[in-house]
C-alpha cells in the first residue's frame, strides 16, 4: 500500500522541535561537569555547538532541497546505495538509540533519587513504556501539538518568573570575574557541549515533513535561541549558587528551581516548575522514540504503525533495565562519551551525504546552492555570520583585555551576550517573513 507524501509542518513547530530535543538534555545530564571545567565561564560554553547546529542547518536544506518528502534514512539509502546507505542508517539508529537511553536513564536516575526515592525503577520505566506504546499510535502532528502547548507555558513562563523569584537570592559578585578562563579550558568546554547539541541529528528522521527553507530558518533560530535560554539559567544559577558550589550540586538547575519562594505560603514552587517542565522532558523522549520507530519501520520496510510500536516500547523498555547504572557513569557518559560520537560517527554521516552528493546529483547540489544564494537570502547569512564571528571575538577580546581590567571582560561579555540576542532576532524576523 503506497503512502501520499507526509503532511509538513511549520518553520516554528521545527524550531520548538529542536528546543525540546536539546535543551533538556542540557539541563540534566552536562551542567555540573561544564561547571567543573570553567566556574562562572559556563555561558561561554556555546559557540562551538552554536557553529555545529548551523553547518547540520545547511546540510539538511541541501539534502531536503534535492530529495523533498523523504527521510534521512530513506536519503541515505536512494544516495548512498543499499550498502553503504545501510551501514550509514544502523550507525544512525545506534547514535539515536545511544542518545535516547542516555537521556532515559539520566531521567529516571533524576527522579528515582529526587523526587521518588521510594518508587521501585521498574514502575518508573513501566509508566515510560507506556507512554511510547501511547504516542507511538498517533503521528507526528499528536506530539508536536502538545509541545506547541506546553513550549509557551514552560519556557515562556519559566522565562518570566523565575527570574523575579530568585531576585533577592541573586549576587552579582559571583558572576565575577569572567573570561578568566584559558583557552584551553574554553576549547574543552565547547567540544563537551557538542555531545548534547548533537542530537540535532535526530530531526532528520523527520525531514519529510519539512520544506527544506523551513528547516533552514528553523535550525538557525534555535541555534541562537537554544544558547540565549541557557545563558539566562547559566547565569541565573551562578549568581545564586557560587561557582565551588555548582561543582558538588548533582542536579544544579533542580537545586536552582528549589530556592524559589514566594512568600510564606508558596514555598514549595520548585514542585510547580517541575510540574510544567516534565511534559517537556516526556516530549522529548517521544520525539526520540518516534526518530527511533521511524528507522526501525525503514529497515524492516513494514510501513505499518501499530505493527512495530509495542516490541519496539517493549525493547526499549528493556534496555533501559539491564543497562540502569549509577548516576556517576550516566554523568560520565554524557560527559565524556557523547562528543566523541557526534564527532566522529556524524562527521561520517556529512562526509559521506555529501560526497554522494557531488557524485550523483551534481546539477540538483548547485541548484540548491544557488537557491541558498539568492540577494534576500544572502543577506540574512552574512548578517547572522558576522554576529556569531562578533561573539567569537568578544571572547578572545575578554579573554585578553580581562587580564589588564576586568571592566573590558565585563564589557565584552555583554557585547557577546548582545550578538548573539541581534542574531536571534534576525534569524527569528527572517523565520516569521518567510511564515507571513
Amino acid at each position: 500500500m503506497k503512502h501520499g507524501p507526509a503532511p509538513y509542518i511549520t518553520s516554528g513547530q521545527i524550531s520548538r522541535l529542536i528546543t525540546t530535543l536539546i535543551y533538556s538534555s542540557f539541563m540534566i545530564t552536562i551542567t555540573a561537569f561544564l561547571a567543573q571545567l570553567v566556574s562562572q565561564d559556563l555561558w561561554f560554553t556555546f559557540m562551538l555547538s552554536i557553529l555545529y547546529m548551523l553547518i547540520i542547518g545547511y546540510v539538511f536544506y541541501i539534502l531536503a532541497s534535492v530529495f523533498p518528502n523523504k527521510n534521512i534514512f530513506e536519503i541515505s539509502t536512494v544516495l548512498c546505495g543499499k550498502v553503504i546507505g545501510g551501514i550509514l542508517n544502523v550507525l544512525l539508529i545506534y547514535f539515536i538509540l545511544f542518545i535516547f537511553i542516555r537521556d532515559l536513564l539520566s531521567i529516571t536516575i533524576f527522579i528515582n533519587t529526587s523526587l521518588l526515592p521510594h518508587t521501585p525503577v521498574e514502575i518508573l520505566v513501566l509508566l515510560q513504556v507506556g507512554v511510547f506504546l501511547y504516542f507511538g499510535r498517533h503521528t507526528l502532528q499528536t506530539s508536536l501539538f502538545l509541545n506547541d502547548i506546553f513550549f509557551a507555558v514552560t519556557f515562556i513562563g519559566s522565562i518570566v518568573a523565575l527570574p523575579f523569584l530568585i531576585l533577592d537570592q541573586f549576587s552579582f559578585a559571583n558572576l565575577q570575574p569572567i573570561l578568566e578562563l584559558s583557552m584551553t579550558d574554553l576549547g574543552k568546554s565547547n567540544i563537551v557541549n557538542l555531545g548534547i547539541f548533537g542530537d540535532l541529528i535526530i530531526l532528520g528522521a523527520f525531514l519529510n515533513h519539512m520544506k527544506a527553507p523551513q528547516v533552514l530558518k528553523a535550525v538557525r533560530v534555535s541555534a541562537f535561541f537554544i544558547p540565549l535560554y541557557a545563558i539566562l539559567w547559566s547565569v541565573l544559577l551562578i549568581g545564586v549558587f557560587n561557582p565551588s558550589t555548582i561543582k558538588k550540586l548533582t542536579y544544579p538547575f533542580y537545586n536552582l528551581v528549589q530556592m524559589t519562594k514566594a512568600g510564606e505560603l508558596l514555598d514549595r514552587l520548585d514542585i510547580f516548575f517541575f510540574g510544567i517542565w516534565f511534559p517537556i522532558f516526556l516530549l522529548e523522549y517521544i520525539f526520540m522514540y518516534l526518530a527511533l520507530h521511524v528507522s526501525v519501520k525503514h529497515m524492516a520496510k513494514n510501513q505499518h504503525t501499530t505493527v512495530l510500536n509495542r516490541p519496539l516500547s517493549l525493547l526499549v523498555g528493556l534496555i533501559i533495565l539491564l543497562t540502569f547504572v549509577s548516576y556517576q557513569q550516566v554523568f560520565s557518559l554524557a560527559a565524556y562519551i557523547s562528543f566523541v560520537h557526534v564527532i566522529v560517527i556524524q562527521s561520517i554521516f556529512v562526509f559521506c551525504w555529501l560526497l554522494f552528493l557531488l557524485l550523483k546529483k551534481r546539477s540538483l547540489l548547485t541548484q540548491s546552492l544557488k537557491k541558498l544564494n539568492r540577494a534576500k537570502d544572502r543577506r540574512v547569512h552574512w548578517i547572522v555570520g558576522g554576529l556569531y564571528v562578533a561573539a567569537l571575538l568578544f571572547i578572545i577580546g575578554g579573554m585578553i583585555g580581562g587580564k589588564y581590567h576586568y571592566m573590558i571582560a565585563n564589557l565584552c561579555g555583554l557585547l557577546y551576550f548582545i550578538s548573539l540576542l541581534a542574531a536571534y532576532v534576525v534569524s527569528l524576523f527572517n523565520r516569521k517573513k518567510e511564515n507571513g
